[in-house]
């Protein structure tokens, strides 16, 4: 009943993409990727949003905003992605396939915690200051906890390695021994170290209190690193509780990452922050690009670019106002554009405390202060060129 019941929903799902993906849409949706990656190659985006339509604008806005959740679940969920194909790959028809995946989620949760121990050795002995010469301390760490996870596995399905050695010889013995004790432990070893791409994303930008002694921020960053690496495996943990269909499974380990994501969110600010940014960014409705933008004197006075940061000057024949800016927000017939500062003034409101929301709060204000002083200038009558 319950394959039936899979069945049923998939042939649902199946119609209602039939009827949203028309060949008109399909057409229309690969015209404008096609333009967008381009354009994007160019490195103008800023042109897609004068030849696209205002429909198509938000249209792409939208697919935008989807692709940044995905990335940023990408770089989140690795590890729960690698770890639950290795543990679809499995034998099923092996009599301990269930123990031995449930070994396989032990492993990885105790090499995910030892990974931690060795990422904050090696930081320790490499500090940026520091930095080694060649790449080979990264990959002795990555050899490591394969290593151990190899060692953690002989140790966790001894018993079953056991059981198997009496009645398989040869190839057989072999393939078992390369498969179940070295591949997939090497695979397990190497997901429990992709945690550093999101620990990457959040420490960069993280920020302590003057004053902060070194054990209590290394006791911080030990915590949210833990945090981390939880929230990296909660997809996981969920999939491998589930018996159903396939496509279920995947539409549940789906739906965990977004819980597990906005979850994080919530304390972390910085994320969604990180994820709207990077959405503006790949629309081409925000460009951090410094140009010299040509403004008509008639209707914009030059009072409105006083400041040394626009490096305010005037045309030969005085009817524009030449000033030096950033293009933060452009949709439609209008152009949000703001001093050349304001990059370094956004950049510094994505930095976060842990727990301190007035620490936020008093960067989101000078944020806004700082876009205070753009001014909304119409597209049409706004020239623009980069030297």
């Amino acid at each position: 009943m319950s394959n039936q019941d899979d069945l049923l929903q998939g042939k649902n799902v199946k119609r209602w993409l039939i009827s949203i993906l028309t060949p008109t849409a399909i057409l229309t949706g690969i015209a404008i990727l096609f333009t967008w990656v381009f354009l994007y190659r160019l490195g103008r985006q800023d042109i897609f949003l004068q030849v696209v339509s205002f429909k198509d604008i938000f249209s792409f806005i939208a697919f935008s905003s989807v692709l940044s959740i995905f990335l940023f679940c990408l770089v989140f969920f690795t590890p729960s992605i690698i770890s639950a194909l290795i543990l679809q790959g499995s034998p099923r028809n092996h009599s301990d396939y269930q123990k031995i995946k449930s070994n396989y989620v032990r492993i990885l949760l105790w090499g995910s915690f030892l990974a931690v121990i060795l990422f904050f050795a090696f930081c320790y002995f490499y500090p940026a200051n520091k930095k080694p010469g060649s790449a080979w301390p990264v990959g002795l760490f990555f050899l490591a906890n394969s290593v151990i996870c190899i060692l953690l596995n002989l140790w966790f399905n001894r018993h079953i390695a056991q059981k198997r050695s009496r009645y398989l010889s040869g190839w057989d013995w072999w393939e078992f021994v390369l498969t179940i004790h070295f591949f997939k432990p090497t695979m397990i070893g190497v997901a429990s170290w992709l945690f550093v791409f999101p620990m990457g994303l959040l420490i960069k930008t993280l920020k302590f209190p003057d004053g902060t002694g070194n054990l209590k921020e290394a006791l911080l960053l030990f915590g949210l690193t833990y945090f981390i690496v939880i929230i990296t495996l909660v997809p996981l943990l969920v999939f491998i509780g589930l018996k159903s269909h396939i496509f279920k499974r995947l539409a549940i380990f789906s739906c965990a990452a977004l819980m597990a994501l906005a979850l994080v969110s919530s304390l972390l600010p910085v994320i969604p922050a990180m994820i709207i940014n990077l959405s503006m960014k790949l629309s081409g409705v925000m460009d951090l690009t410094v140009y010299r933008y040509a403004v008509p004197a008639d209707k914009y006075p030059a009072e409105m670019f006083s400041g040394k940061n626009w490096s305010l000057t005037e045309s030969k024949d005085t009817k524009f106002h030449i000033v030096e800016g950033v293009n933060l927000f452009s949709m439609g017939t209008v152009s949000l554009i703001c001093p050349k500062t304001l990059p370094a003034v956004l950049t510094e409101s994505m930095s976060y405390r842990l727990g301190d929301k007035d620490f936020d709060e008093n960067l989101r204000d000078k944020l806004q202060q700082a876009t205070r002083r753009c001014n909304i200038i119409d597209k049409e009558t706004l020239l623009k060129w980069q030297e």
